[in-house]
């Protein structure tokens, strides 16, 4: 028998933060476009590597699920509209 699926608990905390409560939103394409070029940076650091490539995986999950979304949609997305859609969705 499956177990039923229950939102992460960062997910969770995500949405009860204050960011949410106010109404701030964080555009998917301008946080993907600054990650990128924090990225260039970590390139620059001796021994940083793994963080880099943390990061960087993290930005391609972000990616990935942006460019699932419709197309009309993708320019509108911000990143607690995705942290929204996954917690209905478990």
């Amino acid at each position: 028998q499956a177990l039923p699926r229950r939102p992460l608990p960062k997910w969770a905390a995500v949405a009860e933060s204050d960011a949410f409560a106010s109404g701030q939103q964080v555009p998917c394409k301008l946080f993907l476009d600054a990650t990128v070029q924090l990225i260039k940076i970590f390139d620059s650091i001796y021994g940083m590597g793994m963080v880099k490539d943390d990061i960087d995986g993290n930005r391609a999950k972000i990616e990935a699920n942006l460019l699932k979304l419709p197309a009309d949609a993708q320019p509108t997305a911000t990143l607690q509209s995705m942290c929204r859609a996954e917690l209905g969705a478990a």
